[in-house]
């Protein structure tokens, strides 16, 4: 197939129509004839051009045809031929959910029969992406430990962000080659940032039918009640429903029209407790819930100066917020700093809101496994006009930021503020975590502190940081059931790779046609030269 390059160039093909017109206006050379007088002779009119004819055709035809190969030499020309498939097109991925192999529709195990038959490699959708379990074949088993060791080995494993799964296969995957995934439809698998691959990416989402019910969250605030949070999620959404109820010291059945059926196992002389839903779902190991009695509140210290007890009472005000809330037995006290502080040996938590460094004897606690949230201190601070991202991601809401202090990038980043630098940082030290704000409790320094987000932040915290109970509070995605469209889980193309494949190699006939253009050149003047002669 022929194709141009500057098919504009095409127009100059009408200057064919010259020497077209100058072999029909050309004229002969007259022949002498020697006559004795030219008294008997008379003018007469001109026939010439009324019986125009074309002159010397073939002279005609090759100059039409040298002046043609002139204008098509300006286009560009090209030759277009397909190319050979089974060399150019490379074999890709096709990835299957682990939670997909044990009831897989069929017509999707039709599919990917014919993909793999094409010679595309079948690979687990997990992390390392085992390969050669194919559910559709005949000679298939399961692997060892059955499904739920690929499952269910922990929640926050199994629900890997599959946008971060998808970065790294991008990276073994060869450029422009296809990529076929099968997947639940579960909105709690997306999470970050949306990819940028290079892959041709082909989703088939299943709908997930399951309804899921769990014990969220449980509590003992005071010795003779309990405060429960159940969970309930199918494809349209997730609810919470909070309890509070009066704790039965023997094994029963609590059970009224708005709560589940719920079982209560004492132990330890009623020192520990196992919940369990009586109505189990599609996890029986979902419905299981340990707890711990105690009787004493969760103490939690404010240390500040006499500078900072503006960011004391912010503190202490989200603090007591979380706690009447979330039905959280705390005592909190705010003091001053003395330099031995010996009164926070029973503490939990401590806020360290104070110029001077946080003594040795604190950090001596730290290890022994208190928790400890430090701000920017006396540190000069820098003015940044920008905003604090929270550890989900979310900028929507975001609380703005006007003024920081230099990071030490000693820990883990659990903070950002809107050019990535951290803001809060997360250290281990021996038992105890030491958290680092590296901004101010204060509104002359953010919006942290007057945005709903900070008792948010606080509950949380509470949780998260086992003050609480051990397992309180988990960011636990398995449980959301929620689904999404197929268009929201694909992920974008890269600017380099938007480009379709080729399925046309391309040609230059450049050099073949100024051969052919010279050829015909030296032939007309050949031809001329001899009719002249």
């Amino acid at each position: 197939m022929l194709r141009f390059l500057s098919s504009f160039w095409l127009i100059s093909l009408l200057a064919v129509a010259v020497p077209v017109a100058i072999h029909l206006l050309s004229r002969k050379a007259g022949r002498k004839i020697k006559v004795g007088s030219i008294r008997f002779l008379e003018a007469s009119e001109s026939h010439r051009l009324k019986s125009l004819k074309l002159s010397e055709i073939p002279l005609l035809l090759l100059r039409a045809a040298l002046v043609a190969m002139l204008a098509l030499l300006m286009a560009q020309p090209q030759w277009l031929t397909k190319p050979n498939e089974t060399a150019t097109k490379p074999r890709g991925w096709v990835l299957v959910a682990p939670e997909l192999l044990v009831n897989l529709p069929r017509a999707h195990q039709h599919l990917i029969d014919s993909l793999v038959a094409a010679g595309n490699e079948l690979h687990l959708f997990a992390p390392g992406f085992p390969r050669g379990m194919n559910p559709t074949a005949q000679n298939w088993k399961p692997p060892e430990g059955g499904f739920s060791r690929l499952t269910s080995l922990s929640p926050m494993v199994h629900h890997r962000a599959i946008w971060s799964l998808l970065r790294e296969v991008d990276t073994r995957l060869p450029a422009h080659a296809p990529l076929w995934i099968f997947s639940f439809d579960r909105l709690s698998s997306i999470r970050g940032e949306r990819p940028a691959l290079h892959a041709t990416v082909n989703w088939h989402a299943v709908p997930s039918v399951r309804q899921n019910r769990w014990i969220h969250e449980a509590r003992l605030p005071f010795n003779d009640s309990l405060y429960l949070v159940i969970g309930f999620s199918n494809a349209r959404q997730t609810a919470f429903e909070r309890y509070l109820l009066k704790m039965p010291h023997q094994q029963t059945i609590l059970s009224n029209p708005s709560l589940p059926a719920l079982e209560i196992i004492p132990h330890h002389g009623n020192r520990a407790y196992t919940l369990r839903l009586v109505e189990q779902d599609d996890n029986p190991a979902d419905n299981a819930y340990e707890i711990l009695s105690s009787k004493d509140s969760t103490i939690i210290a404010i240390i500040h100066d006499n500078q900072r007890r503006d960011d004391a009472r912010y503190v202490q005000s989200a603090l007591a917020a979380a706690a009447e809330f979330g039905k959280i037995s705390l005592a909190i006290k705010s003091q001053l700093v003395r330099g031995d502080e010996q009164d926070i040996k029973n503490a939990g938590c401590v806020f360290w809101l104070a110029e001077q460094p946080v003594p040795s004897a604190v950090l001596e606690q730290v290890e022994r496994g208190l928790r400890l949230i430090s701000d920017a201190g006396a540190q000069p601070y820098e003015r940044r006009e920008s905003w604090i991202v929270m550890n989900d991601g979310n900028l929507e809401n975001s609380p703005r930021l006007w003024r920081r202090v230099a990071p030490s990038e000693q820990g883990l980043i659990l903070w950002t503020d809107g050019f990535g630098k951290p803001l809060l940082e997360c250290q281990r030290r021996g038992s105890g975590f030491h958290f680092r704000f590296y901004s101010r409790f204060h509104s002359t320094w953010n919006e942290l502190v007057l945005n709903p987000i900070f008792p948010e932040w606080a509950l949380s915290f509470l949780n998260d940081g086992a003050l609480i109970a051990p397992n309180a509070g988990l960011a636990n995605h398995y449980f959301d059931q929620r689904r999404i469209s197929a268009a929201q889980l694909l992920p974008s193309r890269q600017a380099a790779a938007t480009a379709p494949m080729p399925n046309q190699i391309s040609h230059d006939l450049y050099l073949p046609f100024w051969i052919l253009a010279v050829l015909l050149f030296a032939l007309e003047r050949w031809i001329a030269e001899r009719k002249t002669s």
